[in-house]
């Protein structure tokens, strides 16, 4: 004796538009605070540690490089996801977008892993910083995966059509 038993929603479903708003306003969010940091924050940040241990000031031109590289690879990544809203029904325009997502993506883990054995290199691995790029790397290796699962996604749904 198994009956179906239906509960009562308690909010109504949100609309697709709301969502799609929601997620531009998040967006442009993330995109302002990348700004801030890649352009005031990032710099002050170098210098400060110059400051602090003068004998690695060869390091303050890669570090910006690295860091001005890898914030633009996730605000790129972060503008390309705001597209994909927009493609929805689009299929083909959509994998190429996933396309550059992960290409973009794997850049960032590029840099991350790179940056994080050029300083090990020279022998300046304090724990937080290389912690840190190794977490770095680790979620950018995350987020490659899911993007390829939405490529295997995306082409199944094409061919099924």
């Amino acid at each position: 004796m198994s009956a179906s038993v239906s509960l009562p929603r308690r909010f109504p479903a949100i609309p697709a538009a709301y969502k799609t708003a929601v997620a531009i306003i998040v967006a442009i969010a993330w995109e302002a605070l990348l700004a801030y940091w890649k352009y005031s924050y990032i710099p002050y940040g170098i210098e400060s540690v110059i400051r602090e241990f003068p004998e690695t000031a060869f390091l303050r031109e890669p570090s910006r490089f690295w860091s001005f590289t890898a914030i633009s690879c996730v605000q790129t990544v972060i503008l390309i996801s705001v597209v994909v809203l927009f493609l929805r029904r689009m299929p083909r325009a959509r994998l190429v977008c996933e396309l550059l997502r992960i290409a973009l993506m794997i850049a960032f883990t590029l840099i991350c892993a790179i940056s994080d054995i050029v300083v090990c290199g020279y022998g300046y691995q304090t724990p937080g910083f290389v912690y840190g790029l190794m977490l770095l790397s680790i979620f950018g290796v995350a987020v490659i995966v899911v993007y390829i699962r939405n490529i295997v996604r995306i082409v199944r749904h094409t061919t099924a059509l």
